[in-house]
């Protein structure tokens, strides 16, 4: 079967013609072409000059030459280079990332575990020589009303199940935390629980021994503290 014109053509650019220096005539160099095909290349050949083909087919040896050339020392080196910086960035980026990936966590764990004991705290009463039901209040002029504590201090002896003002709490440093049943809550281990208790009326407004702040500060696995704060009013 003939080869199509379009294939000679592509051929033409593809192939390596050499010029014999006896002759004018350029010659095909065979590099795996059928019989048939160098024959109709050869005849094609005749009806170009020798030198054109020549020059044509020396230009597509240089442009394969120099597609083919590969990157010099100095480029790889660049390239090296540029890697590693881009590498090194990407690593910083990674290991901020997975040390701070914890840090929700662990913030969140810590509110909980002030919340629980603001909730053991609030309900008791605002203070020692406050009545039952807080009636009556203390430093006010209610029927038979004592005047308020002047010290923050438990009162009864460290025992907990006993506790039934807020005071009794100023003071208390649990770690691992505790709670009234005795109990650690689990994956608490390694946090640190501490409360205080001050008079704070004029935070709010009122004369300064109406209301007192209780301050639950939580020291989380990390090393970080979080203070947490409610007020207990005395009524």
């Amino acid at each position: 079967m003939p080869m199509p014109v379009s294939l000679i053509k592509k051929s033409l650019s593809m192939s390596f013609w050499r010029k014999p220096a006896s002759s004018n005539r350029p010659i095909l160099l065979d590099f795996g072409f059928r019989r048939s095909d160098v024959k109709t290349l050869n005849k094609l050949a005749t009806h170009l000059r020798g030198d054109d083909i020549y020059r044509f087919n020396q230009r597509s040896l240089n442009n394969i030459n120099r597609r083919q050339a590969g990157f010099s020392l100095i480029e790889m080196i660049v390239v090296i280079v540029v890697l590693a910086l881009a590498l090194t960035g990407v690593t910083l980026v990674i290991n901020e990332t997975v040390r701070q990936s914890p840090k929700p966590l662990v913030q969140t764990q810590a509110m909980e575990l002030a919340q629980t004991y603001l909730d053991e705290i609030l309900p008791k009463r605002f203070d020692e020589n406050s009545g039952q039901g807080g009636i009556p209040r203390c430093d006010s002029t209610d029927n038979a009303a004592q005047a308020c504590s002047n010290s923050m201090s438990d009162e009864e002896g460290g025992n907990r199940l006993l506790f039934d003002d807020v005071d009794d709490y100023n003071g208390l440093d649990n770690q691992p935390p505790v709670l009234i049943s005795g109990s650690t809550p689990p994956n608490f281990n390694s946090y640190r629980v501490q409360v205080s208790v001050s008079y704070a009326g004029a935070d709010l407004g009122l004369a300064n021994r109406g209301a007192k702040r209780i301050t639950v500060t939580i020291t989380t696995p990390l090393g970080t503290t979080l203070p947490v704060s409610a007020y207990r009013v005395n009524f």
